[in-house]
């Protein structure tokens, strides 16, 4: 097998240089490669939350509000907010195509408790989100 030297230690021109001497199979085998690997990363830059971090936060009353001032437009978003805001309408009607199985369930979950025990902003969630 032969010895290849790491692209990155490679100057600019060096690598323009060696992806001109290539074959077309070969770049096409690593642009292939690229996409993988891009797909990937894609894939797992969305964590999934465990079923006991969401019944933890369920039950904390003030990070709950914190989340659905966020969703309702009231206040500023961290990530889980945002992921509810993106996420929730969708599941509201029933079309969720991005979602895995876990996350519909889990934001069912959510939009459940929140109706159960947030009437009043489950009142305005589906005023503003199940006609979108």
């Amino acid at each position: 097998m032969g010895h290849f030297p790491p692209v990155f230690s490679l100057s600019p021109v060096l690598l323009v240089a060696s992806l001109h001497t290539m074959n077309t199979s070969t770049l096409l085998k690593i642009a292939f490669l690229l996409g993988c690997v891009a797909a990937c990363l894609a894939a797992e830059t969305r964590s999934s939350v465990s079923d006991e971090a969401l019944e933890a936060a369920l039950k904390d009353k003030r990070y709950l509000t914190r989340q659905l001032k966020c969703a309702l437009g009231e206040g500023a978003c961290d990530p889980v907010g945002r992921r509810l805001k993106t996420y929730a309408p969708l599941v509201l009607r029933g079309a969720c195509p991005k979602c895995t199985p876990s996350e519909v369930r889990q934001i069912q979950q959510v939009l459940s408790h929140i109706q159960r025990h947030y009437p009043k902003e489950w009142a305005k969630i589906l005023k503003q989100y199940a006609g979108q």
